[in-house]
């Protein structure tokens, strides 16, 4: 693991806060790229705004999930559910920057589903980049496992504290890797073969919840977070999600085929 990347004295570079950094600025310069490429007036300066909303929001959910996730460890620890840049934040709780972002695009003007198509990807690329900063931070850790490609993390994560010594799963490894193979997908395939506006932000909603709905078997939860087992509660989230962008894709495959005219 490598939690600190540099310090200095009494200050500490966290790769975590790099790596979200790193997400952010490339989200930001894909989406601003994508929304130049469709005309769209000011797209290109007015993404920063977005993104300010989609990342204030999208934090303070992401916190609060996993602090939920992980009371046991945070009851005990109370002084660090703000350190956020210590790392610790769960990919549903960013839900919550779902609204910000549709009553900013509405706001704006802005072709909606053609924007949600354009930003799909730069989700997929972020959350790539993120886990990195999870996996080096020791958080989002897996379960103990005897693959060759088990990890140990060190003393002072918080798996490390509690099962020194321990193999386990790189689990946000296998998110990253999934989710970038998704993003090439999305960028290479679906997007050139869309039929319609909306299709590839639902395409990347699917499977990034089955990414995660299947990543979570390998990971290593408080017993909090089995809502109903073995499912966990982000698991549950996942199946809803994906139902909900199966949903979408069948009505607007309906109303395309429709003949003009029809009720």
């Amino acid at each position: 693991m490598f939690p600190v990347l540099l310090r200095i004295g009494g200050f500490e570079l966290r790769t975590y806060g790099v790596m979200l950094l790193l997400a952010f600025l490339f989200g930001i310069w894909w989406t601003g790229r994508e929304l130049a490429a469709m005309g769209i007036p000011k797209g290109k300066e007015k993404v920063w705004d977005l993104a300010l909303w989609i990342m204030i929001f999208s934090i303070i959910g992401a916190r609060l999930l996993y602090v939920w996730e992980h009371w046991a460890y945070f009851s005990r620890n109370m002084g660090e559910i703000l350190a956020v840049w210590q790392g610790g934040l769960t990919f549903y709780g960013g839900l919550l920057a779902v609204p910000a972002a549709i009553v900013f695009i509405r706001a704006h003007r802005w072709p909606f589903w053609q924007t949600a198509d354009a930003i799909a990807p730069a989700l997929a690329a972020g959350i790539g980049i993120g886990r990195w900063g999870c996996f080096f931070n020791g958080c989002c850790y897996g379960k103990p496992t005897g693959l060759p490609w088990g990890v140990v993390l060190p003393p002072g994560t918080e798996f490390g504290e509690r099962f020194p010594g321990i193999h386990i799963h790189p689990s946000p490894l296998y998110e990253s890797l999934a989710e970038w193979v998704l993003f090439f997908l999305l960028v290479f395939l679906i997007k050139k073969r869309a039929p319609y506006p909306g299709f590839t932000f639902f395409f990347f909603v699917f499977f990034a919840a089955l990414i995660r709905f299947l990543n979570d078997f390998t990971r290593a939860y408080a017993k909090t977070a089995y809502i109903l087992p073995p499912l966990t509660f982000n698991q549950l989230i996942a199946i809803a999600l994906m139902a909900t962008a199966t949903g979408f894709i069948i009505y607007f495959e309906i109303r395309r085929r429709r003949p003009r005219g029809a009720d």
